[in-house]
Order: structure tokens, then sequence, then C-alpha cells
């Protein structure tokens, strides 16, 4: 970049452009969450597992069955688990779920609630539920409440008879309601908001509740489904909200046939309970985000996690996609051995690292084939995302995405070449970290997260929004200058002006006087093309 000197010295100070990876919003301060997936686990990590007192599995809003839960309000149906590491006194928290209330509702319905257990007087609990009549000129209400310190919001949209995303946001200034991604007034009923806060203690059994208010024979059993039930520990934003709206309403579930996030185990999220079978010294370890015990470690060896039962089809040319997030670290088993399988189907279609000859990474066929690209540094020491679609009877059909990203494939011939064909097909057996056929040779170095088997391929849009959502924010510093001015006059006044091409110049800002010899100015510009910004300091009057 040219600068002028004018009068005097005229320096840049240059922002360099680095990226850096920050918390998923979907993870960020989440202390509880309750996706139902065949069960009332949490999976957030902190425990709280629910015990279901007469509530039923049942189909959610996507078609699919034993992924949420009814409550009949004639059977006092509910869940129930302790609260421990719940929001309490006036700190921040945020509650998301996905409700569906019986059309012929009138009776006021606990969605969630925690607190003591029993009660301590008003103030004591934290509660959202539906209140179809509190006010004479409202048929429908949905309520934040502090025991009976109310806070009311009316949507405009009928809440029954359908599902519905809501979400509740309290800190220790104000209350939030948003009803399908869309915030709605709150109006503040018995008391201000400032004075409605739970205070109680909430890691005792029972504390926590789904579906109802306190314990048998109490009131306000809800009469329909939950599911997806998130609670997080800071205020969401209104973008956020939004944003996870739009992710649960649709969150890549459509041939969803497994899904390992490692939330703390390998079991199978998807709801079809394929659960991993963990092998070796594979251990839970620090995911991309740094929360621990949220994806597994492998070094090599017989370390391995082993699926099986899986929903796929063998047919020829049906697809099948695998993603998955990995940070491997460079290593092989030895000199001469130098594959690393990061997942496989059965003996003979994996996706790996093969290190003979031009360093490679693709789809591999057993024999030394490996329909993909060359990999380079930015392949390992980092966590990368992986999508691959497997194409039975073809491998030339096969589809590699990278962050997101589809990439170029192209064939390293090896055993099949002489044989004229890459007729491999997925099986319902699967391998995250190895290859079945050698178990020791090929493991995976490094770490593997998320895992998801999907009974189709994913479009190319699919594929980068899975990854956009599972990568969380990503943070960039762009291109910038900022002056700096020396052997300047103290007390004289000084312009400021720039130029694109050194021939016209304009002010920029009003004069200024000087109050030392040297200054910086006080401002950034970005900077797209460095030859085409220019600086100069003219004496002024």
């Amino acid at each position: 970049m040219k600068l002028k000197q004018a009068l005097v010295l005229l320096t840049a100070t240059i922002g360099v452009t680095t990226f850096g990876q920050a918390q998923s919003f979907l993870t960020n301060g989440l202390v509880g969450y309750f996706p139902f997936n065949g069960n009332a686990q949490d999976e957030s990590g902190r425990g709280n597992d629910g015990i279901i007192l007469g509530a039923q599995l049942a189909t959610d809003r996507f078609g699919i069955p034993n992924r949420c839960y009814q409550f009949d309000r004639t059977q006092q149906d509910g869940i129930t688990a302790t609260g421990r590491g719940l929001p309490v006194g006036k700190a921040p928290r945020s509650v998301s779920l996905w409700f569906k209330v019986s059309a012929t509702e009138t009776n006021d319905a606990r969605l969630i609630g925690y607190g003591p257990v029993p009660g301590q007087g008003p103030g004591s609990d934290f509660n959202l539920y539906i209140a179809p009549y509190r006010e004479a000129t409202r048929n429908q209400s949905l309520v934040i409440d502090f025991t009976y310190n109310w806070n009311i919001a009316s949507p405009t949209q009928s809440l029954r008879g359908a599902w519905h995303h809501l979400v509740a946001t309290v800190d220790g200034q104000s209350l939030g309601l948003f009803i399908d991604g869309l915030s709605i007034p709150v109006v503040h009923g018995d008391s201000s908001p400032t004075n409605d806060y739970f205070t109680g203690n909430s890691d005792q059994l029972g504390s926590l509740r789904f579906g109802y208010f306190y314990g048998a024979g109490d009131f306000d059993y809800f009469n329909g489904y939950l599911d997806d039930i998130r609670i997080y520990s800071r205020i969401l934003s209104a973008p956020e909200v939004k944003a996870l709206y739009d992710y649960e309403v649709a969150p890549f579930s459509e041939g969803l046939v497994a899904y390992y996030p490692f939330n703390g185990n390998a079991n199978d999220e998807s709801g079809f309970g394929n659960n991993g079978l963990v092998a070796g010294n594979a251990h839970l370890d620090v995911d991309r985000f740094g929360s621990p015990n949220r994806a597994f470690d492998f070094q090599g060896g017989s370390d391995s996690i082993s699926v099986s039962n899986l929903s796929v089809s063998t047919a020829t040319g049906a697809k099948t996609t695998v993603s998955f997030w990995m940070n491997w670290d460079g290593r092989f088993y030895s000199a001469t051995d130098r594959g690393c399988v990061a997942f496989s189907f059965s003996a003979s279609y994996h996706l790996l690292f093969q290190g003979a000859g031009p360093g490679r990474f693709g789809f591999g066929t057993g024999l030394g084939d490996v329909w993909g690209v060359n990999y380079d540094s930015s392949y390992s020491n980092r966590w990368i995302h992986v999508v691959g679609i497997f194409s039975n009877g073809s491998t030339r059909d096969n589809v590699l995405f990278v962050n997101g990203v589809k990439v170029a494939s192209t064939m390293t011939l090896g055993g099949q070449a002489s044989q004229g064909s890459w007729t491999d097909s997925v099986s319902k057996t699967a391998t995250i970290s190895g290859w079945s056929v050698n178990p020791v040779t090929y493991r995976f170095f490094g770490g593997l997260d998320d895992v998801r088997i999907y009974n189709r391929a994913l479009s190319d849009s699919e594929v980068y929004q899975l990854y956009t959502a599972e990568s969380g924010p990503q943070v960039a510093l762009i291109k910038a200058v900022k002056p700096s001015f020396v052997n300047l006059i103290p007390f004289n006044n000084y312009q400021l002006q720039v130029s694109t091409d050194m021939i016209g110049w304009t002010n920029y800002g009003s004069p200024f006087t000087a109050t030392n010899s040297t200054m910086v100015y006080p401002e950034y510009w970005d900077v797209d093309n460095w030859g085409q910004l220019f600086f100069r300091l003219l004496a002024a009057p």
C-alpha cells in the first residue's frame, strides 16, 4: 500500500484477517435438553433424566413414532426430574419447547415448571403454561408464572389442535414470549416483572415438572403433546429464537436412521435405538466447542464404536448419507500401514485417509482405491465437517462434501483397477473408527463427533445448512487500516484527506488541533483493495 507524505509522516496499522469458531447458539448455555427420542433423558449432559408418570411416547410433528410424549389430563400424566443446575433467583433463563394442546382444552395447563416441592408461596416457582380463559376478554393466553405472580401474553393465532414452538425468556429486568419464532407482547399481571422471581432450591426429585403443577391430585394437568424441551442459562436473542425455530421446524430429520451426538455416551438419538458399542480405549473427550464429554477420542489400537441394524437400503442404486465431524491428528498406524478409516460400512465401503502415494481422503473400496481428493494440512489437527453420499453399485457416483462444500472427486486406482469395477454397497452394520476386515491397522487417530446416517441423499443445500447449524457462528477480523501521525507541531491545525487514486482528494472529518507530536487517528477503514486507499495530512488554517 502506498502512503503519500504531506508535511507529516503518515503510517497505517493493518488488521489481519483471521477466523475462529464460537460455540453454537444451540448449545451455548444449554443446561437442560429433552428431545424425547424414545425416552425422557436429559441430553444436555447435566443428568436431570426424567421419570415417567403415565405420559406415553407418541408420534411427533414430523410423523416419526416414539419421538414425543402425550399427556392425558384425565390420567394425571406427567414427567418429573430434578432441576439440578437450572437458573434460580434473578438469573437469566430461556425455555424453548414444542407443544400441541387438545383442540377442546378449556382448563389451565402447565407445560413446564420447576421449583421447590411443595411450593413456598408466591414467587417461589417458575412456570410456563396455557390459560385458555385467564381473562374475560381473552379466549387463550400464554403465561409466565412465578406461583400466582403471573405475566400474560395472548397470541393472535389459535393455539389449539396444532404444533407450536414456544420460547420464554426471563432476566432481572424483563420477560419475553415468542410463538413460532415471533415475539408477542407481555402484559404484567399480579405484580411487576422485577418482583417475580423463583428463589427456591431445585435439586430435589420432582422439582422439574413437565405437564403438571405439583403432586398427584393437584391441578393444571396438561392435555396434549410436548417435545424438544430446551432450558438455557441465558437470554436467547430474538434472532436466535427465530433461528432455533427455523432449525427445529425441520431439523434434518427426514430419512435419519441413526444419530450419535456423543453427549456423554454412544447412544443413538434418532429414535431407532441402535446404540453404539464402544470398544478398546475409545473415550469421551471435549468437542469442537470445548465442552467436556461431548465427543469421542480414538487412538488407534482397538478403539472403535460399532453399530448394527441400520435401516439403510442395500439395493443397487440406493443412496446413503453419512455426516460427521472429525479432528484427525495426522497419524497412521505405522509407516507401512498408512490407512486411517473414520467410518466404514461392512468390509469394503468407507471414508478414509490414504497415505500411500499422494495423500488422499475420500471413499475407499478395500483394495487401495480412493474416490476423493488430495488432502493437505487443513485436514488435520482441526475440526472439519465431512458428508459422504454413498451410492450402491457405483463408487464413482459417490459425493464428498467438506465443511459444507462439494469437492471435485477423482479416482486413485488400486486393486480394483484391474477388475474394472467399483460396485460396493453399504451394509446394515457400520464401524466408527476402523475397518472390520483389519481391526487394528486402519483405526482412526483423533476425535469424532455428531455422526448422522440417512437412508437418502441429502441435497447440496441441506448439507450446507447442516454444516452451518452444527458449526456455530464464525468470527472474522476484516482487513483494515488505522492511520497514525508523527512529527506534528503541537497546537497547529491539520486536515486529514483520503483518495482512491492519489489524484482526487477529499477532506475526511473536521480539522483537528495537534496536542502532541504524535497521534493515532481514532478510526479504522475497511479496505478490500490494498492499492486503492491513500491518506495525506495537510496543514489547516
